[in-house]
């Protein structure tokens, strides 16, 4: 009898001991994935603007391709309005079955994307070519920067804070330092829909701003400013009746000359044409005139030069 027991405790220790070594691998494997340093969300996630397709196992007839609107929603008969922005296409199969139940026992639905949309921003201050781009629906902020060119490296030193100003009002402030430097990819958010980025120039310099803007006077800009920026930071509110179709630059030359020239912003802020928000240099003076009746453009352009206000001033 004790021998029949020395046998069996044998066993038993040996078979912990093969679980336990069974077992190390995963817990090990566990461990390692837990101490990943980078956890990044591989599942695409539907925006506003793009196509999918939705098919239905059960009643082929039902299988169609959408828009995806721009609040995240499509409409599907007879469901009605169902919200599946930023979901994966499987979670949002899901979230359509379970509207689709008072209607079908069970439906299997199979959501994939045809087309992603795209996303409109505009890139201005201190980077290579300020305007509006298009970027991918999921579109983030170092892909608005590397699609305006970069940020101009000339004059050295650390990287500025990036600001960015969705159509609704909000600013948010960015450390490009530690995002490009240091590394951290949580910074590199994902852009919305019509939002701005802003990259403040390293150099600062001096220039008047006068007429028709709510603060007339001698203002701070940064190297890579265009006059917009300048009759943001100025102000542009509804009250300084600005007519900014009809804007005079006085720009002083190291041979001493000076030149006057026109620029109308409604090109410029309307179709991102640069050519039309030229760069502004130390002692150059703009003036702004007053609106003498409806100006084409006025409340689009003022629309964002309060973005730009915002940002400017956050």
């Amino acid at each position: 009898m004790r021998t029949l027991r020395v046998v069996l405790l044998s066993l038993l220790m040996s078979g912990l001991a093969f679980a336990c070594t069974a077992a190390a691998p995963a817990q090990i494997d566990q461990q390692a994935e837990a101490a990943s340093p980078f956890e990044l969300d591989t599942a695409y996630h539907i925006q506003g603007g793009d196509q999918i397709s939705v098919s239905i196992d059960d009643d082929p007839t039902l299988t169609q391709n959408l828009t995806v609107l721009d609040d995240g929603t499509i409409d599907f008969p007879p469901a009605g309005t169902i919200a599946i922005g930023g979901m994966s296409p499987a979670q949002a199969a899901v979230q359509i079955a379970r509207r689709l139940r008072p209607y079908m026992i069970r439906p299997h639905i199979v959501v994939s994307v045809v087309k992603e949309g795209t996303l409109e921003v505009t890139v201005l201050g201190d980077v290579k070519t300020p305007g509006k781009y298009d970027l991918r629906s999921q579109g983030r902020l170092l892909d608005a920067i590397a699609a305006a060119g970069g940020i101009d490296p000339s004059d050295g030193g650390v990287y500025p804070d990036a600001r960015i100003a969705t159509p609704g009002g909000d600013v948010a402030t960015i450390s490009l330092q530690n995002l490009l430097q240091g590394g951290d990819v949580s910074l590199d958010v994902p852009l919305q829909q019509g939002a701005i980025v802003y990259v403040p120039g390293r150099m600062t310099f001096d220039v008047q701003v006068l007429g028709a803007v709510d603060h007339p006077g001698v203002i701070v800009v940064r190297q890579g400013d265009r006059v917009s920026m300048a009759i943001a930071i100025a102000g542009d509110s509804r009250t300084a009746n600005a007519d900014l179709n009809r804007i005079a630059l006085t720009r002083h030359f190291p041979n001493g000359s000076v030149g006057t020239y026109g620029i109308n912003l409604y090109p410029a802020l309307e179709r991102g044409d640069e050519r039309y928000d030229p760069v502004l240099k130390p002692g150059d003076t703009i003036f702004v005139p007053e609106a003498d009746g409806r100006v084409r453009g006025e409340s689009f352009i003022s629309g964002i030069l309060y973005l730009l206000g915002a940002l400017l001033h956050f």
